[in-house]
């Protein structure tokens, strides 16, 4: 009958991901046998249990998904104008960025930032980890996993980009085929290139992060510091993340040391090859890029290439002796730790890290806290280093 119809015909079925199998097979069969006139617009947050390939094939299947249903921001800028929220461009395209175009967390952006004060002030500070972001993805993402999978996505959290090796070390040995299940059913996972990366959305990955901190700041130091090494021995260094929520980043390894921490984040240095100081004899053959380097990285990278030891010019030395609470500190930032979560791990105030750190600096005669581990390094000073 649907066949010899004039016109196609049209139907909406929303929640489809919880149709059984004889929905499904009847779906199947009107596609098969009505001649083109039937037309479903199945809506569905995980790929619906249908002939997908043999569908994409032939070319009788359009697919809208999350990346098609983004906001730009002039749709931001649109949607905060509607609920009477004054922000410059900036601003908007700065939520966007965040939200990925996510459209319900731009909505719930939008809901906080209509009780908050200052739209330019409080945009900054919107996060995963606070207010109705973090209701609903405990609701609707995290909630609804198995404990297995809820236990992956915690662990592996801890850095922005997933790749393979760095998945199984955080995740364990079947994390790889759980986060590519997860990225099929949409749950704020991508599959990235090249094939076996995922890149979590940054609300997501915030408020995984501070459940993992609530649950136990010593794990979550536990897994930075896994993935740190991780990094380390694949002759990368993780860049030193500086908002509180910041992730592990890698990049590769511009210096000749095994510091993590030794890198700074304006230089975006390269290093083409091996390590400097593992293949000396082909040094002045590797090509090295140092525009923007600082001076410290420079003395190493020209130690290097003439064969010399890749430390630096200065002996450092300390101005005072660092107290256990001070050391203790330092280690954290050695593990890439923010303030906000050194103090978290230490039960402490945020205030109190910041003297610390200040007290550090003036001792190790540093401006920098990446300069500071370096310097510990240097002098032996980090108990990781000591073991």
């Amino acid at each position: 009958m649907l066949a010899e119809l004039d016109r196609p015909v049209s139907i909406v079925l929303d929640g489809y991901d919880l149709a059984d199998a004889v929905l499904t097979d009847g779906l199947i069969f009107l596609l098969g046998h009505s001649g083109g006139k039937f037309r479903p617009m199945l809506v569905c947050r995980t790929d619906p249990k249908l002939p997908l390939a043999r569908l994409r094939l032939s070319g009788t299947i359009a697919e809208v998904g999350m990346a098609d249903l983004a906001f730009t921001a002039g749709e931001t800028g649109e949607l905060l104008e509607r609920g009477g929220i004054e922000v410059g461009p900036p601003a908007v395209a700065r939520l966007t960025e965040h939200a990925r175009g996510w459209a319900a967390g731009i909505r719930f952006a939008s809901l906080e930032l209509e009780r908050g004060a200052d739209p330019e002030v409080q945009i900054p500070r919107l996060a995963g980890d606070t207010g109705d972001i973090s209701q609903f993805l405990m609701a609707e993402m995290l909630r609804t996993q198995t404990p297995q999978e809820r236990e992956v996505l915690l662990r592996t959290s801890v850095v922005d980009v997933l790749e393979p090796g760095l998945i199984e070390a955080l995740g364990g040995r079947l994390a790889a085929r759980t986060l590519a299940r997860l990225a099929r059913a949409n749950v704020l996972l991508e599959a990235v290139s090249p094939p076996g990366w995922y890149r979590y959305h940054p609300f997501f990955r915030e408020f995984l992060v501070a459940e993992l901190a609530n649950g136990s700041p010593s794990r979550l130091t536990r897994l930075r510091r896994r993935a740190a090494e991780w990094y380390r021995a694949k002759g990368q260094i993780p860049d030193v993340p500086g908002p509180s929520r910041g992730p592990l980043t890698p990049v590769t390894a511009a210096t000749a040391t095994s510091d993590r921490t030794g890198y700074d984040p304006g230089a975006r240095d390269r290093v083409d090859g091996k390590r400097l100081s593992g293949d000396r004899s082909g040094a002045a053959r590797t090509r090295v890029r140092t525009a923007g380097a600082t001076p410290a990285l420079r003395v190493v990278v020209n130690r290097a290439a003439i064969g010399q030891p890749d430390s630096l010019a200065t002996e450092p030395s300390v101005i005072e002796p660092l107290t256990p609470r001070e050391t203790e500190v330092l280690g954290y930032l050695a593990e890439l730790l923010t303030t906000d979560e050194i103090a978290a791990a230490m039960f402490v105030s945020v205030n109190t890290i910041r003297t610390h750190i200040r007290n550090i600096l003036r001792k190790l005669a540093v401006s920098r806290r990446n300069e500071a581990v370096r310097r510990a390094r240097a002098l032996s000073l980090l108990q990781s280093d000591a073991r």
